[in-house]
């Protein structure tokens, strides 16, 4: 069975979620979830990254949430952020058939909405907060418990493949 991964990167908080389907539609296991702190060493944490990809035989998909300044406020993290999304894309380029970079905004309500159609999920959140996101990773994992919103997040950025809400865009030399 296929292995999918997503990273959620933050410059505090990097998490990620290794999951593949569960055999019941629209639901998928979770096999392992963390978080990594890049703030301390970055280079280890794509290290760690890259050794779990290995480890778990991923050869599909892997998923990176893209970093999008809202309202165009830029944080003090932005610029490592970004960077660290470079040194992700870098490292994962040849090592997975589709690398996909999606913004929050476009995974969390395209998520939600196939949910809704295909299975009557409710969103108990109308804005894109911890709670929409912690209820929807909930929905499509059967109530896995997460130690972080971070990891509920990498889950669904991992699962959106699955839901074909996305077209992968092919690698172009």
């Amino acid at each position: 069975m296929a292995i999918y991964i997503g990273i959620d990167p933050g410059w505090k908080n990097c998490a990620y979620s290794i999951v593949e389907p569960s055999g019941t539609m629209g639901k998928i296991q979770v096999i392992k979830t963390g978080v990594l702190n890049p703030s301390e060493n970055e280079y280890e944490c794509v290290k760690t990254l890259s050794d779990l990809v290995k480890d778990y035989d991923v050869k599909k998909y892997l998923t990176i949430e893209r970093f999008v300044p809202y309202n165009k406020v830029f944080s003090s993290d932005s610029e490592n952020i970004t960077m660290l999304i470079g040194m992700l894309k870098a490292e994962f380029y040849s090592k997975v058939e589709e690398l996909l970079l999606i913004r929050a905004i476009d995974w969390k309500i395209k998520l939600v909405q196939i949910n809704n159609k295909l299975f009557g999920y409710q969103s108990p959140s109308t804005i894109l907060d911890k709670k929409y996101s912690l209820s929807i990773a909930k929905f499509i994992t059967n109530n896995y418990e997460f130690k972080t919103d971070h990891e509920a997040d990498a889950t669904c950025l991992a699962s959106t493949p699955l839901f074909n809400s996305y077209r992968p865009r092919k690698k172009t030399n």
